[in-house]
């Protein structure tokens, strides 16, 4: 998924493997996390710990969502 804001911070380690190492604003968090969550298990934020609690949020929310 090519996204232009992101592809200067994009790292790559070999043909399949890679990180991305941002400094976001907090007002970013949302739009970022709602991106990283779109990538599912295909990535994985270490940190900053509020994305990822954002992410798990989202998807506890669909979860409850579907479940009702």
């Amino acid at each position: 998924m090519s996204q232009p804001w992101l592809e200067p911070y994009v790292k790559v380690i070999d043909e399949n493997h890679g990180y991305v190492e941002v400094y976001i604003d907090k007002s970013e968090l949302a739009y970022v996390s709602g991106f990283f969550l779109q990538l599912g298990t295909n990535a994985k934020v270490i940190k900053p710990q509020e994305v990822i609690d954002f992410i798990c949020k989202q998807l506890q929310d669909t979860i409850t969502h579907y479940s009702s």
